[in-house]
């Protein structure tokens, strides 16, 4: 039965009041953190503009420098805080897994833990491999041929070992877990890995990626202050931040087009199911 034109009123005035009601509690903490975040946002900008006053051209000497010492040891560096760990934590993990009990998931879950650690670590190595990759473009001007060769050399080796790193815990996770398909090679391989995860997969993939876009959403207006605060005394100008505003709409709107996308699936889906609604 339709509800009628006075529910519908009634329905929507309580849903108004709710909504004043929500408001006013939440209010005085917004408040209070726009008024925090004013004063630490002022003292900060003091300080910047002490220091672009004073010791900009000696900063930006010294971070130069540290480029310039670090930018053939950075990869090295990154290789035995990430890379080595990784692959510590593949090891003898095949033997592992063949060995499982089907039924010990004390044990299975285990294995999967150190499989998705030695993954976040390569990953994060692989990051780290393109940071030093900037670092070494930044000073190639001033290394010498020797020099520009061993940091291009450094790439290359770093981003091989990152992909086989990945790579090996890829397959192991396919050995512990027949059902999973695709190739680490593929360009479609996110794809294909979604397709092949069964419904309790499917759903801690979509809790996981949602939690990382409410975290990068909380951590962009941070990022965008303190990179638009730190031209003061380097003088780099509004194109970084502006980068990172632009890879936060990206993702905005990304999230918005998906999200309008599915919510259009899921109401065919629903029609299909059911014509006669």
């Amino acid at each position: 039965m339709k509800r009628n034109n006075q529910q519908l009123s009634d329905e929507l005035r309580q849903k108004q009041l709710e909504i004043r009601k929500e408001d006013r509690k939440s209010l005085p903490r917004l408040l209070i953190v726009i008024v925090g975040a004013a004063i630490i946002g002022f003292a900060i900008g003091l300080g910047m503009g002490f220091m672009d006053e004073y010791s900009s051209e000696s900063l930006a000497e010294m971070l130069e420098q540290f480029w310039m010492v670090s930018a053939l040891w950075m990869i090295p560096v990154f290789t035995v805080l990430l890379l080595v760990p990784s692959l510590i934590l593949c090891n003898g993990m095949k033997k592992a897994i063949g060995q499982l009990d089907e039924e010990d998931e004390a044990q299975s879950e285990k294995i999967d833990g150190r499989l998705s650690i030695s993954m976040l670590l390569s990953s994060a190595y692989m990051i780290c491999i393109f940071f030093g990759m900037g670092v070494i473009l930044s000073v190639c001007n001033d290394l010498s041929g020797i020099q520009l060769l061993i940091g291009v050399a450094e790439l290359i080796a770093g981003l091989t070992l990152a992909s086989v790193a990945q790579k090996r815990a890829i397959d192991l996770a396919k050995i512990l877990y027949p059902e999973m398909h695709g190739s680490v090679f593929d360009t479609k391989f996110t794809k294909v890995w979604e397709e092949s995860c069964d419904e309790r997969e499917k759903t801690l993939i979509w809790k996981s990626a949602y939690g990382a876009y409410k975290t990068t959403s909380k951590i962009y207006p941070f990022l965008f202050a303190a990179i638009a605060v730190g031209s003061l005394p380097f003088g780099y100008g509004p194109l970084p931040a502006g980068i990172v505003l632009l890879m936060w709409l990206i993702q905005t709107v990304s999230y918005c087009i998906h999200a309008i996308r599915n919510e259009h699936y899921n109401k065919k889906a629903e029609l299909d199911k059911n014509p006669s609604e």
